[in-house]
């Protein structure tokens, strides 16, 4: 009977370790882009890796499996490509987070889920080197440069997500301006206090 009572404690007691080194690996997305070949994808996780699957929604098979890096401070961005399909083709797209490198790990947490009639990607410049992900917490205008003037009527909502240069510059007021990235060819300037 001891000797029953001792396996049973050790069993439990392994139960234990297992759970408590697990990785909750959840991610939820918060932007992103369904294009005809190539998908990004940027949100917020507890994850180690993020897990991208895109598959032809018509057919049932897949384009594009792969695992990737998560940032390491609660976020993500990935972009993949994949072999283009027509404009208009149905694409499924998923996105989870994952405790493991494998494509196909996946531990029952939330996953983003999308079907869609793909886009073509216009040609434009790509986010320039340095700018990072970040969410924006004020209202604010958007300048053009450093304490310079308001760009018409452009402006930023809080809770939005925008690509900038994760390096501050000081205006001529004396506080830190961001660059942010607005997709063209001319960035703007919003006040560092609003950005995350």
């Amino acid at each position: 009977m001891k000797k029953q009572l001792v396996i049973s404690m050790i069993v439990v007691f392994m139960l234990g370790l297992v759970s408590a080194f697990s990785v909750s690996a959840s991610a939820t997305v918060s932007s992103y882009f369904a294009g005809c070949s190539d998908f990004s994808a940027s949100g917020t996780t507890t994850s180690p890796y993020i897990v991208v699957k895109v598959y032809n929604y018509d057919t049932g098979s897949r384009i594009f499996s792969d695992a990737f890096p998560a940032n390491g401070d609660g976020t993500f961005s990935v972009n993949v490509s994949y072999p283009g399909v027509s404009t208009g083709t149905e694409l499924e797209y998923y996105v989870w987070g994952s405790p493991t490198n494998d494509p196909d790990d996946w531990d029952v947490e939330d996953y983003f889920e999308g079907v869609e009639s793909c886009q073509q990607r216009t040609d434009g410049p790509g986010v320039p080197t340095g700018f990072v992900l970040r969410t924006i917490w004020c209202d604010v205008a958007v300048y053009n440069a450093p304490a310079g003037s308001p760009v018409g009527s452009a402006s930023i909502r809080a809770g939005q997500t925008w690509f900038v240069n994760a390096t501050p510059v000081a205006g001529s007021d004396g506080a830190d301006w961001t660059e942010i990235f607005a997709g063209g060819r001319t960035n703007g300037y919003i006040p560092t206090v609003c950005v995350s």
